[in-house]
């Protein structure tokens, strides 16, 4: 067992980062998301995908089993603007690779050429949900995505994820676009809670093969 901290630091009267996720492999490494809030410099390491970065993007940091070291520390954001990007749920699978999810409102986030959406659906100064997949040292991305409409009055956020057997990625979250991604004989099709509180939202799945 062990405890340390991760971080140098934010902007005054701020919290410097939010851990919001949090799950363990296999060999008994630790993974560790959420949002970075500051200015002063936050733990990245050589190599990793995205390495500078403003105030208010995503991050993933990999502990090794003793929590003595850092596997692997990188942001996961887009353009700077003020709490643009944020990991919400990380899952990993039996080989080590790392899937999250979450919410952006950046309009460069980073995606692949094979990505189901590439651009940001929603209208400026709301969200999209993401989906991503790191390789395992967490140098480039595997595959990522957008996953949103037009973003309603709040937005379509991702909250947790799931991975299955076969490499399915099952994302979940809250939906308040009038015209989110749905798939046709899909138990709901049509967003009855547009407009209205996130908690009346609809739950957001989707599977990646």
């Amino acid at each position: 067992m062990y405890s340390t901290f991760l971080g140098n630091g934010g902007l005054e009267g701020a919290s410097p980062f939010g851990p919001l996720a949090l799950a363990v492999d296999g060999y008994g490494d630790a993974y560790l998301a959420g949002e970075f809030n500051g200015e002063e410099p936050f733990p990245v390491t050589s190599g990793a995908f995205q390495t500078t970065t403003t105030d208010g993007t995503g991050f993933v940091s990999k502990f090794s089993p003793t929590g003595r070291s850092l596997i692997y520390s990188t942001f996961l954001g887009g353009n700077p603007s003020d709490f643009n990007s944020a990991v919400d749920g990380i899952a990993v699978d039996p080989e080590g690779h790392l899937y999250a999810t979450g919410s952006t409102a950046a309009t460069n986030f980073p995606v692949t050429s094979d990505a189901y959406q590439k651009s940001n659906g929603a209208v400026p100064g709301r969200y999209n949900a993401f989906f991503t997949e790191l390789n395992l040292d967490g140098s480039a991305l595997e595959y990522s995505t957008y996953l949103g409409g037009a973003g309603g009055q709040y937005g379509d956020f991702g909250s947790s994820i799931a991975v299955d057997k076969s490499g399915n990625a099952f994302v979940f979250g809250e939906v308040s676009s009038p015209n989110f991604p749905v798939t046709k004989g899909a138990y709901r099709t049509t967003n009855i809670a547009s407009g209205t509180e996130l908690s009346d939202s609809l739950p957001l799945s989707s599977p990646q093969s």
